[in-house]
C-alpha cells in the first residue's frame, strides 16, 4: 500500500489555473517538480518580451559603434538608457543588436592620448589634460589603474569642441581639421576664436569684494596660492575661500 507521501508527489496543483494534474517521472524513476498542468498555463506566466529597440537606441548606436570598446559601449548605453528612460539591455543583447547592424565589436579607429592631441594642435600636453580635469572632457584608461594613461576619440573631441569651442583658440584651421575631421567645425573655431593678441592681457576681479588684480600672478601671490591653481579656479568658475575670481579682459591703449 502506497503511503500518503507518495502519493502527493504524484500529484500537483497547476500554480496558474488551480487544476490538479498528475507529474511526470523523470529518468531516476523519482516524480518531477512540475508546477503547471500544460504548457499554455507555463507560456501564460513567463516573462515580457523585451521591447524592440526604438529609433533612438538606433540612431544612439549608429553614432558610438566602432568607437569605443564593447565595455566602455555598454557603460555609455546604460547612463544614456537611464537618463532617457529605455529599456535597460543587457551587454549580450547590445553585443548582438551591433553585429546584426554589421557593426565590429572593436574599434575601427585608435584612440589619441592627451600627447597625441596636444602635439597635433601644437599646444602644451597640461592644456590638453586640462580638459578632462576641469571641463569635462571623456576619456577612458587603459587600465583600470590610478594614474594609468588616459585615451580620448574623435567623437568626443567634436562633442567637447561643439561645447568648449574657446578652448582650441590659437590651433590653425589645419591642425582642427586633422584632429577633429569636420571642415565646419574646423573653420567655426579658426574664425571666432582666435589668440589674444600680445599686446594685450588680463586682469582678474573677485566678484564679492570688487578688488581687481592685475594679472593672474598678483591674485595668486595676495591669495597665497600657486599660479596654476588661481588658473584653473579664474577658467571653472569654482570658489577659493568664499570667493569667486574671474578673468577681465583688458587692451592697453595705444
Amino acid at each position: 500500500m502506497k503511503s500518503n507521501g507518495s502519493i502527493n508527489r504524484k500529484f500537483g496543483t497547476c500554480q496558474k489555473c488551480g487544476k490538479r494534474f498528475e507529474k511526470h517521472r523523470i529518468s531516476n524513476g523519482n516524480w518531477s517538480n512540475q508546477k503547471f498542468c500544460s504548457f499554455k498555463c507555463s507560456k501564460s506566466t513567463r516573462g515580457k518580451r523585451p521591447d524592440f529597440y526604438t529609433t533612438a537606441e538606433l540612431n544612439f548606436l549608429h553614432e558610438v559603434a566602432e568607437n569605443y570598446s564593447i565595455t566602455y559601449l555598454y557603460k555609455k548605453y546604460k547612463a544614456e538608457a537611464t537618463l532617457q528612460g529605455w529599456a535597460i539591455r543587457s551587454k549580450c543583447s547590445i553585443q548582438a543588436k551591433l553585429q546584426k547592424l554589421g557593426y565590429s565589436l572593436k574599434p575601427s579607429s585608435n584612440l589619441l592620448s592627451i600627447s597625441v592631441v596636444a602635439l597635433m594642435l601644437n599646444f602644451k600636453r597640461g592644456r590638453v589634460r586640462h580638459w578632462t580635469d576641469e571641463y569635462g572632457l571623456e576619456f577612458v584608461r587603459g587600465r583600470n589603474v590610478n594614474r594609468s594613461p588616459i585615451y580620448v576619440s574623435r567623437l568626443e573631441l567634436r562633442r567637447f569642441a561643439r561645447r568648449k569651442p574657446h578652448c582650441f583658440a590659437g590651433a590653425s584651421r589645419e591642425n582642427l581639421y586633422m584632429l577633429l575631421e569636420d571642415e565646419d567645425l574646423a573653420d567655426y573655431i579658426s574664425q571666432h576664436h582666435k589668440k589674444p593678441n600680445k599686446g594685450s592681457w588680463q586682469k582678474v576681479k573677485c566678484i564679492e569684494t570688487g578688488q581687481v588684480f592685475e594679472s593672474i600672478t598678483e591674485a595668486a601671490k595676495l591669495n597665497r596660492c600657486c599660479f596654476s591653481h588661481m588658473q584653473r579656479i579664474t577658467l571653472s568658475g569654482k570658489k577659493f575661500n568664499n570667493r569667486t575670481y574671474v578673468r577681465i579682459q583688458f587692451k592697453p591703449p595705444e
